[in-house]
């Protein structure tokens, strides 16, 4: 594939990927714009599969936190029933990034990309019911799009549907539900699902207390993790460790190792 920086053709000063002509001013801001973000994640899909250059710029924009001038570009989309313009008005908006934070316009731009089937703009949905924001907060509404998310391959809904069953107003609580929906997060590598194993095996919260099988877990999830879910597992860790003796940690890295191991052999 023809890397972002390079062009195989060269239209009026600018660029043409995917049949779509981009401006060299915009091709700047893509090739200054920040890894690893779901900004950059969004604008090379986009790039790929040959969207409008609008969306191109506008997401072009958000990555680079020029997030006024985002707001100018994809709002017209979003208007016309784009569902990923939708989504990242509905994350400006909930933010307050380069506009006022109004809960209630990113309720509607998110939900407006939800029903359009945005996995990212579900998860985001569902945690606004759970907590309330911009919208009375409802449990089983929240389950309802973080079901939708984890059924489109979301690590974060599967812990965060967990969470639920471990308890929320309106959700009938559920342990052997929360352990399961963790596992499966987990499985996906996420680190919030993995501490939160830990924690059901430190206390014993519908499992046999198991000291050793919880190191297992924080130790996973401090691996996996970054910022404040490495920082809390390597907490998590740092107590436990005073708690277990030698062997006992030795068996729970044991027990890290063949986690690895198997998931690093499953297939994809």
């Amino acid at each position: 594939m023809e890397p972002i920086g390079g062009c195989p053709s060269q239209i009026h000063g600018g660029c043409c990927m995917s049949g779509i002509s981009i401006s060299k001013g915009t091709m700047t801001l893509i090739q200054g714009a920040a890894t690893g973000t779901l900004a950059m994640t969004l604008l090379l899909q986009a790039v790929v599969t040959g969207s409008t250059s609008d969306l191109i710029e506008g997401l072009t924009r958000y990555a680079t936190h020029d997030h006024a001038r985002a707001i100018e570009v994809l709002r017209p989309l979003a208007d016309q029933g784009d569902a990923v313009a939708q989504e990242i008005l509905g994350k400006i908006h909930l933010t307050g990034e380069g506009t006022t934070r109004d809960n209630v316009v990113a309720f509607k731009r998110l939900l407006q990309a939800a029903e359009r089937g945005r996995a990212e703009a579900q998860l985001e949905l569902g945690r606004m019911y759970r907590d309330g924001v911009g919208i009375s907060a409802d449990g089983n509404l929240a389950m309802y799009w973080f079901d939708r998310a984890a059924k489109q391959g979301a690590p974060d809904a599967y812990n965060a549907i967990g969470e639920l069953y471990l308890g929320h107003p309106g959700v009938l609580e559920d342990a052997a539900a929360a352990r399961r929906f963790f596992l499966s997060g987990a499985n996906l590598d996420n680190a919030g699902a993995m501490y939160n194993l830990g924690m059901i095996y430190l206390v014993g919260h519908g499992v046999t207390q198991d000291g050793i099988e919880a190191y297992k877990w924080f130790e996973l999830s401090a691996q996996t993790g970054a910022g404040q879910e490495r920082d809390s597992a390597l907490r998590a860790l740092s107590t436990l460790r005073e708690r277990l003796t030698p062997l006992q940690v030795g068996m729970a890295m044991a027990a890290v190792n063949d986690w690895l191991h198997v998931t690093r052999d499953r297939p994809l």
